[in-house]
């Protein structure tokens, strides 16, 4: 009778080990891939206020920090604007506070039952409308402080100058039918690898998956950005890799370097 237990849970171990190999993914280790090492995305950058261009100080070619300086604008109507709504402001604020107080003995005299209601809805009204008033220069004000700020644009993050469309002293606009790109860069805190694999080896592979990335024998981890058939060959695909780079890591000494690349296929 033991040995019919025994035999009969070992049995049932060897069932539940067959049906976890019947439902688990095997994996097998891709061969190995080379590609050269790109750079990340291209972003345009729009022109963000109106003005002439004062200054332009990078270069094409030129590696940028985050929040470093790319161009300055110059826009004399500007603080003019400013001045004229802060002096609008003072004023929309003198007659909140009249329309206030006015407000306040209105409500007393009411009660007093010496004025009517009307007078007291009326009061009322008009220091709403004072508010109203004085909130829309506030945010005019505000707005216009902002396009100010706008006056210096700084790199949005780590980045390569791809090209530069402006010169100096040329004027530029932010009328959305006029905008045109004046800088475009192309990000230098990830860089991209890409594969023409095909079809059939691709057909495993998911977005977002893990990749790992050896160049110059030092490991990275990259994930599938993107996996896209060929236009010319249906049976071929092209994979692109993003790979993220540490902030110690410069992509400047990793671009046009030799990658291998490895993943886990599953099926």
């Amino acid at each position: 009778m033991q040995r019919a237990y025994i035999l009969n849970l070992y049995v049932r171990h060897l069932a539940i080990c067959i049906v976890a190999l019947f439902f688990a993914p095997i994996a097998i280790a891709a061969k190995e891939y080379t590609s050269i090492v790109t750079w990340g995305d291209a972003v345009e950058l729009a022109v963000p206020v109106s003005g002439f261009i004062n200054s332009i100080d990078v270069r094409v070619g030129e590696l940028v920090s985050k929040n470093q300086k790319l161009v300055s604008i110059e826009n004399p109507g500007l603080p003019m604007e400013i001045a004229g709504l802060e002096a609008k402001l003072v004023v929309a604020q003198i007659d909140e506070k009249t329309s206030l107080q006015e407000l306040e003995r209105v409500k007393s005299l009411h009660e007093s039952q010496v004025w009517s209601t009307s007078i007291l809805e009326n009061a009322e009204a008009k220091y709403s409308r004072a508010v109203a008033s004085k909130n829309d220069v506030a945010a005019q004000l505000n707005s216009t402080k902002l396009r100010l700020t706008y006056l210096t644009v700084t790199a949005p993050f780590d980045a390569v100058i791809k090209q530069i469309t402006v010169q100096e002293h040329e004027l530029v606009t932010n009328a959305f039918y006029l905008q045109k790109p004046f800088i475009t860069l192309v990000r230098a805190d990830s860089l991209r690898v890409k594969l023409d694999l095909p079809l059939e080896e691709a057909t495993s592979l998911k977005h977002n998956e893990i990749v790992n990335v050896i160049v110059d024998k030092k490991n990275y981890k990259g994930s599938i950005w993107s996996i896209l058939t060929g236009e010319n060959d249906a049976t071929k695909t092209t994979t692109v890799i993003n790979i993220p780079l540490p902030r110690d890591v410069s992509g400047r000494y990793l671009v046009g370097r030799a990658a291998q690349i490895r993943f886990v296929k599953h099926w």
